[in-house]
């Protein structure tokens, strides 16, 4: 389970496809637009991630209220994570930060390129 604002568009985000998703963000932040979070929550889409939902705030900006603060934690406290699934994929851009429930990337044959690795059980 997760729960996050925008982190920028080159986040990995595929990474989490096969967790519970929350996306919470205020449409006003000032410091991460909300095109952001939408994008992410695309990509999340895109991965087969059916488990993610966008949440915004009309109104807010870069803080939560404390007022939906509850629901949030209701929310992650629900959650469970798929000890097994049948398939994962991975993005990484550098074999330090490949490390990942299920594999470890330990040496690229391009180094130039980024990572993308599929697996079918």
């Amino acid at each position: 389970m997760l729960a996050m604002v925008a982190g920028g568009n080159d986040y990995p985000i595929r990474n989490f496809s096969n967790l519970p998703l929350a996306i919470h963000h205020g449409d006003v932040d000032w410091t991460s637009a909300i095109c952001d979070a939408r994008v992410q929550f695309q990509k999340m889409q895109s991965a087969g991630n059916r488990l993610a939902f966008l949440k915004e705030y009309p109104g807010s900006g870069h803080s939560v209220s404390a007022k939906d603060h509850k629901s949030i934690v209701k929310w992650v406290l629900e959650q469970k994570r798929d000890p097994a699934p049948k398939s994962i994929a991975i993005d990484c851009e550098t074999p330090t930060l490949g490390r990942h429930a299920y594999i470890q990337i330990l040496e690229f044959d391009d180094p130039q390129n980024v990572a993308t690795l599929t697996v079918d059980i």
